[in-house]
Parts: structure tokens; sequence; C-alpha cells
């Protein structure tokens, strides 16, 4: 609903944008990753100098739409907030071993003073620890391994982006 030449140019780079938040998740390289997010906040301000020509001639339409760009940046700064600078501190993450290395030590110890050892119970302390440790790091981490978050609310939206309009 922006006037032309915005609306077209506006379109265009709404479809390269969702196309490039798509393909993200996708990307294994560290290098080329930087380079799409990167990518997408250049489109982001080119979107944003499309709407400062529009400033000349206010509209609820273009209020509308400031609004939901201004949305989508935010949302954009806190992927990469989330990705990048919220992680779980070193001193945690050793804290976990330190407290699996204590507790496992501390059974052994206990075992050797009753002179058996229960196997069941001391693999599942094991694994359970174990297990902890690993999802905890495994969520921590913008490039899961064990957990993948479906992107398809993404993927609809360029699909719909990108479908014909009648």
């Amino acid at each position: 609903m922006l006037p032309e030449p915005q609306r077209i140019e506006c379109s265009r780079l709404l479809r390269e944008y969702a196309e490039l938040r798509n393909r993200i998740p996708t990307l294994q390289d560290l290098s080329e990753l930087r380079e799409t997010v990167t990518r997408s906040e250049g489109v982001q301000d080119a979107l944003w100098k499309e709407t400062a020509s529009l400033a000349d001639r206010p509209s609820a339409i273009l209020g509308s739409f400031i609004q939901s760009l201004s949305e989508l940046t935010d949302l954009q700064m806190k992927r990469v907030r989330a990705a990048v600078w919220n992680r779980i501190p070193p001193t945690i993450v050793l804290t976990l071993y330190g407290i699996a290395f204590l507790a496992l030590t501390a059974m052994g110890y206990g075992a050797g003073l009753a002179g058996s050892r229960t196997t069941l119970p001391t693999v599942m302390l094991i694994l359970t620890f174990s297990a902890v440790i690993v999802l905890i790091v495994d969520l921590e981490r913008p490039r899961q391994q064990l957990f993948k978050v479906s992107q398809e609310p993404m993927a609809d939206v360029a699909r719909r982006i990108n479908s014909p309009r009648p």
C-alpha cells in the first residue's frame, strides 16, 4: 500500500530479507553466517532509507509500515543478541563439571568404604549428570545439535511474500 516506486523496492527488499533469514539456520560456515547477518542488516537499512524518502507524505499506512519495520529491527537485534551475547558464563559450566566430578568421586569413595559397588545406580548417575550438562551446553549454543528450532514460520512468510497476488 506504499506509493510507487517505494512499494516495488520495499517488496523486493522484504522478499530478500525473508530469504536471508530463512537461510541462516542452515549455514554451517561462521564467515558465511556473519556475511548473511550483515546483508540482512543492510536490507533493513535500505528499507529504512525507502521509508525516510516518504517522510514528507505522512499517512496511517506509512505509520503502520514504520511500526512493523521497527519491530522487524528489534527482532533482528534480539536474535543476534541471543545467538552471540547471551552465553552461559564459563564459571557456571565449570561449576557443573565440578559438581559432577565431586558427586561421582563421593560415590566412588562411599563404594570403597562399603566394600561393594552398585553398578546400575552408578551408571544412571553418570548418565544423568552427563545428560544435564550436554543439554545445558547445547541449549546455550546458537548452532544447536540436539534440538532444532522449527523455521517453518519464517518459511511460510517467505512463501507468502513470494506468492503472486490476485
